[in-house]
Protein backbone atom coordinates (compact mmCIF):
# COMPACT_ATOMS: atom_id res chain seq x y z
CA UNK A 1 0.00 0.00 0.00
CA UNK A 2 1.40 3.71 -0.66
CA UNK A 3 1.78 5.12 2.31
CA UNK A 4 -1.11 6.86 4.06
CA UNK A 5 0.98 9.25 5.90
CA UNK A 6 3.11 12.06 4.33
CA UNK A 7 4.14 14.21 7.33
CA UNK A 8 3.67 14.97 10.84
CA UNK A 9 4.54 18.26 11.98
CA UNK A 10 4.40 19.19 15.93
CA UNK A 11 3.23 22.39 16.05
CA UNK A 12 2.29 24.75 19.02
CA UNK A 13 1.41 21.22 21.11
CA UNK A 14 -0.26 19.64 18.11
CA UNK A 15 0.97 17.29 15.91
CA UNK A 16 -0.88 17.90 12.60
CA UNK A 17 -0.62 15.10 10.17
CA UNK A 18 -0.50 15.77 6.20
CA UNK A 19 -1.97 12.31 4.61
CA UNK A 20 -2.02 11.24 1.24
CA UNK A 21 -5.29 11.99 -0.60
CA UNK A 22 -4.45 10.13 -3.49
CA UNK A 23 -5.75 6.36 -1.93
CA UNK A 24 -8.91 5.55 -2.27
CA UNK A 25 -11.13 5.95 0.67
CA UNK A 26 -12.37 2.57 0.47
CA UNK A 27 -9.19 1.03 1.03
CA UNK A 28 -8.71 2.73 4.10
CA UNK A 29 -10.78 4.34 6.58
CA UNK A 30 -8.59 6.16 9.42
CA UNK A 31 -10.20 5.59 12.71
CA UNK A 32 -7.50 5.91 15.46
CA UNK A 33 -3.93 7.54 15.51
CA UNK A 34 -1.28 6.03 17.57
CA UNK A 35 1.62 7.83 19.14
CA UNK A 36 4.56 6.36 19.66
CA UNK A 37 8.81 6.39 20.66
CA UNK A 38 11.56 4.90 20.50
CA UNK A 39 11.04 2.74 23.69
CA UNK A 40 7.69 1.45 22.26
CA UNK A 41 5.85 3.57 24.85
CA UNK A 42 1.99 3.96 22.99
CA UNK A 43 -0.74 5.96 22.83
CA UNK A 44 -3.53 5.66 20.84
CA UNK A 45 -6.92 7.68 20.43
CA UNK A 46 -9.91 8.36 17.92
CA UNK A 47 -9.05 10.55 15.12
CA UNK A 48 -11.13 13.62 14.36
CA UNK A 49 -11.42 15.32 10.77
CA UNK A 50 -8.68 17.38 10.58
CA UNK A 51 -5.85 15.11 11.36
CA UNK A 52 -4.85 16.49 14.61
CA UNK A 53 -3.62 15.38 17.96
CA UNK A 54 -3.43 17.82 20.54
CA UNK A 55 -0.13 16.79 22.85
CA UNK A 56 -1.38 17.27 26.36
CA UNK A 57 0.82 17.16 29.41
CA UNK A 58 -0.30 13.18 30.30
CA UNK A 59 0.28 11.81 26.49
CA UNK A 60 3.67 13.84 26.97
CA UNK A 61 4.79 11.79 30.18
CA UNK A 62 2.97 8.46 28.31
CA UNK A 63 5.16 9.17 25.31
CA UNK A 64 8.46 10.82 26.55
CA UNK A 65 10.98 9.70 23.46
CA UNK A 66 11.44 11.34 19.90
CA UNK A 67 7.82 10.75 19.16
CA UNK A 68 6.58 8.85 16.05
CA UNK A 69 3.28 8.57 14.47
CA UNK A 70 0.43 5.65 12.97
CA UNK A 71 -3.03 5.54 11.62
CA UNK A 72 -5.04 2.44 11.98
CA UNK A 73 -8.64 1.87 10.64
CA UNK A 74 -10.03 -0.60 7.94
CA UNK A 75 -11.04 -0.70 4.85
CA UNK A 76 -14.44 -0.59 3.11
CA UNK A 77 -14.78 -4.38 4.05
CA UNK A 78 -13.64 -4.01 7.53
CA UNK A 79 -10.10 -5.56 7.48
CA UNK A 80 -7.94 -4.00 9.71
CA UNK A 81 -5.47 -1.40 7.96
CA UNK A 82 -2.34 -0.11 9.28
CA UNK A 83 -0.69 3.32 7.48
CA UNK A 84 3.02 3.79 7.75
CA UNK A 85 5.40 5.23 10.54
CA UNK A 86 5.96 8.90 10.06
CA UNK A 87 8.13 10.57 12.53
CA UNK A 88 7.36 13.52 14.05
CA UNK A 89 9.21 17.15 12.63
CA UNK A 90 9.32 19.43 15.78
CA UNK A 91 8.96 22.63 13.37
CA UNK A 92 9.09 24.63 16.16
CA UNK A 93 12.95 23.84 16.38
CA UNK A 94 13.03 24.81 11.82
CA UNK A 95 15.07 27.61 12.60
CA UNK A 96 16.78 27.49 15.79
CA UNK A 97 17.88 23.48 14.41
CA UNK A 98 17.22 22.71 10.98
CA UNK A 99 19.82 19.67 11.14
CA UNK A 100 17.16 18.37 13.52
CA UNK A 101 14.33 18.30 10.86
CA UNK A 102 16.72 16.54 8.42
CA UNK A 103 17.39 13.96 10.35
CA UNK A 104 13.85 13.33 11.13
CA UNK A 105 12.75 12.83 7.32
CA UNK A 106 15.83 10.70 6.97
CA UNK A 107 13.92 8.36 9.91
CA UNK A 108 10.81 8.27 7.76
CA UNK A 109 13.32 7.27 4.86
CA UNK A 110 17.12 6.54 4.72
CA UNK A 111 17.19 7.13 0.89
CA UNK A 112 15.56 10.55 1.93
CA UNK A 113 19.36 10.99 2.80
CA UNK A 114 20.14 11.61 -0.56
CA UNK A 115 17.94 14.26 -0.77
CA UNK A 116 19.11 16.29 2.20
CA UNK A 117 22.65 16.17 1.15
CA UNK A 118 21.45 17.69 -1.98
CA UNK A 119 19.61 20.63 -0.51
CA UNK A 120 22.72 21.00 1.51
CA UNK A 121 25.36 21.61 -1.59
CA UNK A 122 22.72 23.71 -3.53
CA UNK A 123 24.63 26.20 -1.58
CA UNK A 124 27.89 25.34 -2.17
CA UNK A 125 28.69 25.22 1.33
CA UNK A 126 31.72 23.04 2.05
CA UNK A 127 31.26 23.52 5.87
CA UNK A 128 27.62 23.33 5.97
CA UNK A 129 28.14 19.81 4.23
CA UNK A 130 30.94 18.98 6.48
CA UNK A 131 28.73 19.56 9.61
CA UNK A 132 26.05 17.76 8.64
CA UNK A 133 28.47 14.65 8.24
CA UNK A 134 29.78 14.96 11.17
CA UNK A 135 26.67 15.08 12.89
CA UNK A 136 24.59 12.83 11.17
CA UNK A 137 23.40 9.58 13.06
CA UNK A 138 21.23 6.70 12.98
CA UNK A 139 20.02 6.20 16.65
CA UNK A 140 20.59 2.55 17.59
CA UNK A 141 17.45 1.89 19.71
CA UNK A 142 15.29 2.75 16.65
CA UNK A 143 12.57 0.63 16.22
CA UNK A 144 10.16 1.05 12.87
CA UNK A 145 8.34 -1.61 11.10
CA UNK A 146 9.42 -3.05 7.81
CA UNK A 147 8.55 -1.14 5.19
CA UNK A 148 9.15 -1.94 1.62
CA UNK A 149 10.43 1.16 -0.12
CA UNK A 150 8.88 0.87 -3.81
CA UNK A 151 9.58 4.48 -4.55
CA UNK A 152 12.81 5.88 -6.11
CA UNK A 153 12.48 9.44 -5.76
CA UNK A 154 15.63 10.53 -4.27
CA UNK A 155 17.57 8.48 -6.80
CA UNK A 156 16.71 10.38 -10.22
CA UNK A 157 19.75 9.02 -12.21
CA UNK A 158 21.91 6.26 -11.93
CA UNK A 159 25.67 7.02 -12.25
CA UNK A 160 27.21 5.62 -15.48
CA UNK A 161 28.98 6.86 -18.28
CA UNK A 162 26.01 7.26 -20.88
CA UNK A 163 23.80 8.98 -18.28
CA UNK A 164 24.06 12.43 -17.04
CA UNK A 165 22.67 13.75 -13.48
CA UNK A 166 19.11 15.80 -13.94
CA UNK A 167 20.21 17.49 -10.53
CA UNK A 168 22.36 20.62 -11.38
CA UNK A 169 25.06 21.70 -8.39
CA UNK A 170 28.09 23.56 -7.41
CA UNK A 171 30.73 20.69 -7.06
CA UNK A 172 32.35 20.24 -3.38
CA UNK A 173 34.62 17.72 -4.43
CA UNK A 174 38.15 17.75 -2.66
CA UNK A 175 40.84 15.71 -0.37
CA UNK A 176 39.13 17.86 2.66
CA UNK A 177 35.77 16.59 2.23
CA UNK A 178 36.52 13.23 1.40
CA UNK A 179 37.89 12.71 5.14
CA UNK A 180 34.06 13.90 6.32
CA UNK A 181 32.67 11.55 3.84
CA UNK A 182 35.03 8.80 5.63
CA UNK A 183 34.53 9.36 8.88
CA UNK A 184 30.42 9.70 8.37
CA UNK A 185 30.95 6.06 6.75
CA UNK A 186 33.11 4.64 9.33
CA UNK A 187 30.64 5.68 11.93
CA UNK A 188 27.79 4.34 10.15
CA UNK A 189 29.84 1.03 9.53
CA UNK A 190 30.68 0.69 13.25
CA UNK A 191 26.59 0.71 14.06
CA UNK A 192 26.71 -2.20 11.92
CA UNK A 193 29.52 -3.97 13.53
CA UNK A 194 27.42 -3.04 16.86
CA UNK A 195 24.40 -5.08 16.09
CA UNK A 196 26.04 -7.58 14.02
CA UNK A 197 27.98 -8.27 17.37
CA UNK A 198 24.48 -8.41 19.27
CA UNK A 199 21.94 -9.80 16.90
CA UNK A 200 18.16 -9.15 18.07
CA UNK A 201 15.54 -10.47 15.72
CA UNK A 202 13.19 -7.57 16.34
CA UNK A 203 15.75 -5.32 15.52
CA UNK A 204 16.43 -6.56 12.03
CA UNK A 205 14.63 -3.46 10.80
CA UNK A 206 17.23 -1.00 12.49
CA UNK A 207 19.82 -2.97 11.08
CA UNK A 208 18.73 -2.46 7.10
CA UNK A 209 17.51 1.62 8.00
CA UNK A 210 21.47 1.62 9.15
CA UNK A 211 22.77 -0.14 5.91
CA UNK A 212 20.34 1.78 3.86
CA UNK A 213 21.73 5.09 5.05
CA UNK A 214 25.13 3.91 4.58
CA UNK A 215 24.66 2.77 0.85
CA UNK A 216 23.04 6.12 0.35
CA UNK A 217 25.57 8.18 1.36
CA UNK A 218 27.75 5.75 -0.90
CA UNK A 219 25.43 6.48 -4.02
CA UNK A 220 25.27 10.31 -2.81
CA UNK A 221 29.37 10.50 -2.85
CA UNK A 222 29.53 8.53 -6.28
CA UNK A 223 27.34 9.83 -8.66
CA UNK A 224 26.86 13.31 -7.24
CA UNK A 225 30.44 14.28 -5.55
CA UNK A 226 32.76 12.40 -8.65
CA UNK A 227 30.37 11.47 -11.58
CA UNK A 228 28.42 14.63 -11.21
CA UNK A 229 31.73 16.28 -11.62
CA UNK A 230 33.58 14.14 -14.61
CA UNK A 231 31.13 11.85 -16.31
CA UNK A 232 31.15 13.43 -19.06
CA UNK A 233 35.22 14.27 -19.38
CA UNK A 234 37.22 12.04 -21.78
CA UNK A 235 40.57 13.68 -20.38
CA UNK A 236 41.36 14.89 -17.23
CA UNK A 237 44.31 15.84 -14.94
CA UNK A 238 46.18 13.20 -13.42
CA UNK A 239 45.84 14.68 -10.06
CA UNK A 240 42.24 14.19 -10.27
CA UNK A 241 42.44 10.58 -11.07
CA UNK A 242 44.44 10.28 -8.24
CA UNK A 243 41.54 11.38 -6.31
CA UNK A 244 38.99 10.15 -8.26
CA UNK A 245 40.76 6.59 -7.28
CA UNK A 246 40.73 6.99 -3.56
CA UNK A 247 37.47 8.36 -3.52
CA UNK A 248 36.27 4.77 -5.06
CA UNK A 249 38.49 3.02 -3.44
CA UNK A 250 36.52 4.23 0.04
CA UNK A 251 33.17 3.46 -1.20
CA UNK A 252 34.00 -0.12 -2.46
CA UNK A 253 36.19 -0.93 0.84
CA UNK A 254 32.60 -0.13 2.89
CA UNK A 255 30.36 -2.11 0.14
CA UNK A 256 32.98 -5.29 0.50
CA UNK A 257 32.89 -5.24 4.08
CA UNK A 258 29.10 -4.23 5.05
CA UNK A 259 28.10 -7.26 2.29
CA UNK A 260 30.95 -9.54 4.07
CA UNK A 261 29.45 -8.53 7.51
CA UNK A 262 26.10 -9.54 6.35
CA UNK A 263 26.59 -12.49 4.50
CA UNK A 264 29.72 -13.84 5.11
CA UNK A 265 30.47 -17.40 7.32
CA UNK A 266 29.60 -16.66 10.87
CA UNK A 267 28.17 -12.98 9.78
CA UNK A 268 24.80 -11.15 10.49
CA UNK A 269 22.50 -13.89 8.65
CA UNK A 270 23.91 -16.76 10.55
CA UNK A 271 23.57 -15.00 13.68
CA UNK A 272 20.12 -13.88 13.30
CA UNK A 273 18.99 -17.32 11.80
CA UNK A 274 20.75 -19.09 14.78
CA UNK A 275 18.68 -16.69 16.86
CA UNK A 276 15.25 -17.14 14.96
CA UNK A 277 15.98 -21.11 15.34
CA UNK A 278 16.50 -20.61 19.12
CA UNK A 279 13.59 -18.23 19.82
CA UNK A 280 10.77 -20.14 17.85
CA UNK A 281 8.45 -22.39 19.49
CA UNK A 282 5.56 -24.36 17.74
CA UNK A 283 3.21 -21.92 17.92
CA UNK A 284 4.67 -19.43 16.42
CA UNK A 285 3.83 -20.27 13.22
CA UNK A 286 4.25 -16.33 12.09
CA UNK A 287 7.84 -16.09 12.62
CA UNK A 288 10.18 -15.64 10.10
CA UNK A 289 12.00 -18.96 9.23
CA UNK A 290 15.31 -17.09 7.95
CA UNK A 291 17.04 -13.86 7.20
CA UNK A 292 16.60 -14.36 4.03
CA UNK A 293 13.15 -15.09 4.36
CA UNK A 294 12.41 -11.85 5.87
CA UNK A 295 13.81 -10.04 3.58
CA UNK A 296 12.08 -11.56 0.82
CA UNK A 297 8.82 -10.72 2.23
CA UNK A 298 9.34 -7.55 4.32
CA UNK A 299 11.89 -5.51 2.77
CA UNK A 300 12.32 -6.70 -0.72
CA UNK A 301 12.54 -3.06 -2.21
CA UNK A 302 15.00 -2.16 0.43
CA UNK A 303 17.39 -4.83 -0.59
CA UNK A 304 17.28 -4.18 -4.46
CA UNK A 305 17.70 -0.26 -3.87
CA UNK A 306 21.19 -1.60 -1.99
CA UNK A 307 22.44 -4.32 -3.90
CA UNK A 308 21.58 -1.77 -7.41
CA UNK A 309 23.68 1.02 -5.35
CA UNK A 310 26.41 -1.62 -4.90
CA UNK A 311 26.25 -3.02 -8.80
CA UNK A 312 26.32 0.56 -9.79
CA UNK A 313 29.08 1.60 -7.95
CA UNK A 314 31.39 -0.87 -9.43
CA UNK A 315 30.66 -0.70 -12.36
CA UNK A 316 30.38 3.08 -12.94
CA UNK A 317 34.01 2.90 -11.58
CA UNK A 318 34.43 0.28 -14.78
CA UNK A 319 32.86 2.25 -17.14
CA UNK A 320 35.36 6.01 -15.78
CA UNK A 321 38.59 3.88 -15.87
CA UNK A 322 38.46 2.57 -19.30
CA UNK A 323 36.79 5.65 -20.59
CA UNK A 324 39.22 8.51 -19.08
CA UNK A 325 42.28 9.55 -20.49
CA UNK A 326 45.11 11.62 -18.26
CA UNK A 327 47.20 14.06 -20.07
CA UNK A 328 50.60 14.32 -18.81
CA UNK A 329 52.71 17.82 -18.17
CA UNK A 330 54.57 17.38 -21.38
CA UNK A 331 50.59 16.94 -23.18
CA UNK A 332 50.82 13.49 -23.90
CA UNK A 333 47.83 11.36 -23.39
CA UNK A 334 47.47 7.99 -21.22
CA UNK A 335 45.47 6.07 -19.53
CA UNK A 336 44.67 5.95 -16.14
CA UNK A 337 45.99 3.05 -13.67
CA UNK A 338 45.12 1.70 -10.23
CA UNK A 339 47.95 0.31 -7.80
CA UNK A 340 47.57 -2.57 -5.73
CA UNK A 341 49.48 -1.04 -2.87
CA UNK A 342 47.24 1.52 -2.24
CA UNK A 343 44.23 0.50 -3.85
CA UNK A 344 43.08 -3.01 -2.89
CA UNK A 345 39.37 -2.50 -3.40
CA UNK A 346 40.15 -1.28 -7.30
CA UNK A 347 41.66 -4.70 -8.67
CA UNK A 348 40.19 -6.31 -11.55
CA UNK A 349 40.00 -9.85 -9.48
CA UNK A 350 38.82 -7.97 -6.30
CA UNK A 351 36.24 -5.90 -8.20
CA UNK A 352 34.96 -8.92 -10.09
CA UNK A 353 34.56 -10.92 -7.26
CA UNK A 354 32.73 -8.32 -5.35
CA UNK A 355 30.17 -8.21 -8.36
CA UNK A 356 30.05 -12.12 -8.41
CA UNK A 357 29.29 -11.96 -4.61
CA UNK A 358 26.38 -9.49 -5.20
CA UNK A 359 24.25 -11.35 -7.90
CA UNK A 360 24.41 -14.85 -5.95
CA UNK A 361 22.69 -13.42 -2.82
CA UNK A 362 20.36 -11.31 -5.62
CA UNK A 363 19.81 -14.94 -7.31
CA UNK A 364 19.49 -16.33 -3.68
CA UNK A 365 16.92 -14.02 -3.17
CA UNK A 366 14.85 -13.70 -6.26
CA UNK A 367 14.67 -17.79 -5.78
CA UNK A 368 13.47 -17.43 -2.58
CA UNK A 369 10.79 -14.97 -3.82
CA UNK A 370 9.61 -16.72 -6.18
CA UNK A 371 9.27 -19.90 -3.98
CA UNK A 372 7.47 -18.19 -1.71
CA UNK A 373 4.81 -16.81 -4.67
CA UNK A 374 4.74 -20.30 -5.79
CA UNK A 375 3.61 -21.32 -2.58
CA UNK A 376 0.47 -18.82 -2.19
CA UNK A 377 -2.99 -20.43 -2.51
CA UNK A 378 -4.66 -19.89 -5.28
CA UNK A 379 -8.37 -18.10 -6.16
Amino acid sequence: MRQLIVEAALIENQIKIEINHEIPPETFIPKKIRLLDFNDNRHEESIDSGFILGLTPAIRKKVFGKMAVQITGHDKQRNPRESNVAWVIELEAKNSDPLRRQMRRIYNDPFELIAVLREIIESGDEEELRLFLSKFDIPLDLVLPPRNYQGRGAIQSRGNIEGEISIRHPFIFSARIMDAYADCLDRLFRKLERHAENPQVNKINNFIMIISSLYSLIWFIANEAVFAKYGKSQVIAPNDWALIRDYYDMLLRYINQSWGLVWSKGGYRDAIDAKITKDKSADQDQDPISFEQYLSEEHKYTVDELMSIALCTLETFQNLKETFWLRTDLGAKIKPVVFAKHHNYLQPQQLQKTKGSINVIRDNLIRLSNNSISLQPKG
